[in-house]
């Protein structure tokens, strides 16, 4: 039977569709530690408790950046060298260690060179920023072996990362810890079917194989999985049964809050407005955006829930644009560039720096942060009390920035940050 989750009340969630079939780059799980097939699971009880959940979001998403490398992996590595960035120890934060290996992936300063992403001089990736640092881990990875994902393949890989005596174990033994074992056929045929129709085009009303809509691309999905639903986001709802977002599986049915009475409002075509039932006329958005996120309203005024909504609309709909320094979009944007146009969308005006930004504040005290708010962190151009970074909170600890060259508008992690801002304030 489909599972369908709602989002209904749950708090910082950030929901990118409006319909998600969740994946994951496989699903077929263990029998024996060192069975490849064994460290692709969901996150265990042990892994939410003691990975981060920052963290634990970065490990998922990037390990996707090579086909065949399980997350648990790189959450194996993580918990070997850093405690997950936790440790205290010399070259985990700053400096090195006694190897010279630097940040909490601890690697050396060369092997990052090597593998980390092109940045600009506005902002050149660190071995100390954890999204730079497992991405570079990634790709290192990748290259000796860790691609496939075969047994041999992994521990080559892994052993090339670190020589230490034991270590392939240790990392080993950490990853089939963090995995869970026991997902299902399904789930696997309908992940993988969903991950094959990367890239084609929305058409409303399409079930494939050439175009899909929301629905289509779910209906098509569990149908190569030999699971008949039905044909609309409306009748799975029905269908149910309802699960928890902490429950969810992949091959689960993930639904926005997307309907009246919200900020957001969807139409046949499984695309994302605000809702002009909730929001003035003057914020209406003149195009949706399938990538809008939910938006949390507790602790804001229906203004500023208004002009929230219209800011991650804004900033989501640019997702996957490339990072230009000095640019306000259209086709490109600076970290600044993007928080400033999002408010400008909602008709704020914020200066054009991340300095002057934080400088016009109101600053909000950490952890009353709210999506939309924006968040500001020290950059490689900047300070703790000039921030040279910027971004727009989700939620959930998530942010949509426009980090550097060679990386495009995207979520990311919210980690090291100097402290948040919300310009709707007034309102």
């Amino acid at each position: 039977m489909v599972k369908a989750v709602t989002a209904a009340g749950a708090a910082m969630t950030v929901l990118p569709l409006i319909t998600l079939l969740l994946a994951a780059a496989s699903l077929d799980l263990p029998t024996q530690l060192g069975d490849a097939a064994g460290l692709r699971g969901v996150p265990t009880s042990l892994a939410e408790r003691d990975i981060p959940p920052g963290y634990l979001a970065l490990y998922a998403g990037t390990a996707r950046s090579c086909p065949g490398l399980p997350w648990s992996v790189l959450a194996g590595i993580g918990k070997v060298e850093s405690d997950h960035g936790r440790s205290a120890s010399p070259g985990v934060r700053s400096s090195a260690n006694s190897a010279g290996a630097e940040g909490p992936m601890q690697l050396l300063p060369r092997t990052f060179a090597r593998y980390a992403v092109d940045a600009s001089p506005s902002r050149p990736p660190s071995p100390y920023d954890p999204a730079d640092a497992i991405y570079a881990a990634a790709r290192m990875l990748c290259a000796n072996g860790a691609r496939g994902g075969s047994s041999p393949g992994l521990k080559q890989a892994i052993s090339a990362y670190n020589h230490a005596a034991g270590y392939v174990t240790e990392v080993l033994s950490w990853a089939a810890r963090y995995a869970e074992q026991g997902s299902t056929s399904v789930a696997t045929a309908a992940t993988a079917f969903a991950e094959a129709q990367l890239g084609k085009p929305y058409a409303w009303g399409a079930d494939g194989p050439e175009a899909y809509d929301c629905s289509g691309l779910v209906y098509a999905a569990y149908a190569s999985a030999g699971i008949r639903i039905g044909r609309t986001t409306f009748e799975w709802r029905q269908d149910g049964p309802l699960i928890a977002l902490t429950k969810i599986q992949p091959g689960d049915l993930l639904f926005s809050a997307g309907s009246d009475g919200t900020m957001f409002s969807r139409d046949p075509g499984c695309e994302i407005r605000i809702n002009p039932s909730v929001c003035p006329a003057q914020m209406a958005v003149p195009g949706p955006s399938v990538n809008a996120a939910g938006v949390v309203d507790e602790g804001l005024s229906r203004w500023q829930k208004c002009a929230a909504a219209r800011v991650i609309l804004f900033a989501a709909s640019q997702l996957g644009k490339p990072y230009a320094w000095g640019a306000t979009g259209p086709d490109a944007f600076d970290c600044s560039g993007l928080t400033m146009m999002a408010y400008r969308s909602a008709g704020i005006a914020i200066p054009r720096t991340s300095q002057e930004q934080w400088a016009a504040g109101p600053y909000v005290p950490p952890g009353q942060e709210q999506p939309g708010d924006l968040v500001f962190f020290p950059g490689s151009d900047g300070t703790a009390q000039d921030p040279g970074h910027a971004g727009i909170v989700l939620g959930g600890g998530l942010m949509i920035d426009a980090p550097y060259t060679g990386a495009p508008v995207r979520v990311d992690v919210i980690a090291g940050e100097v402290g948040f801002t919300r310009p709707a304030a007034g309102m």
